[in-house]
């Protein structure tokens, strides 16, 4: 489907933003993520305007993620995807 690239996630054991979103809503699209130039920088932004930070982490090679729970204002959690510093 072109640029599009979906995730099939089963959370095995342990807590974690798919386990949470399982136990509260059931199956289903637990999060949209995009790819982002500035990970900090567009966190930064979103932090201002009142959104909160969930989990974030480092990716092999210099990127690095961060969940944004927008699930009150737009029903499912967005991820920001940096794929290098």
């Amino acid at each position: 489907m072109g640029p599009v690239l979906f995730e099939l996630i089963q959370p095995v054991r342990g807590a974690s933003v798919q386990s949470h979103y399982l136990e509260k809503h059931g199956e289903g699209i637990d999060h949209l993520g995009f790819v982002v130039e500035d990970c900090q920088k567009v966190v930064s932004t979103l932090v201002e305007k009142g959104f909160q930070v969930i989990a974030s982490g480092k990716i092999a090679g210099g990127g690095q993620f961060a969940y944004i729970d927008t699930d009150k204002t737009g029903g499912v959690v967005f991820e920001l995807i940096q794929t290098s510093a």
